[in-house]
């Protein structure tokens, strides 16, 4: 648990192989397992699901 905002996480992780995927996740794209277009969610590794934001998504298939 941090009591910091993501924007502050978002700034120290900028370069590395982290994105922000909506307004409460950031993941670490090492760890993807795989990315369901049809339903904008990823699986992680540890069978993490989590929904990728619409706003954020063609972002997201750029880092790819």
């Amino acid at each position: 648990t941090a009591a910091r905002a993501l924007t502050t996480f978002e700034k120290v992780l900028e370069g590395h192989s982290f994105f922000r995927i909506s307004k409460s996740h950031i993941i670490n794209t090492n760890h993807i397992v795989t990315f369901h277009k049809d339903k904008n969610q990823i699986l992680l590794q540890g069978n993490i699901l989590l929904d990728v934001a619409r706003r954020r998504r063609v972002e997201f298939l750029k880092t790819l």
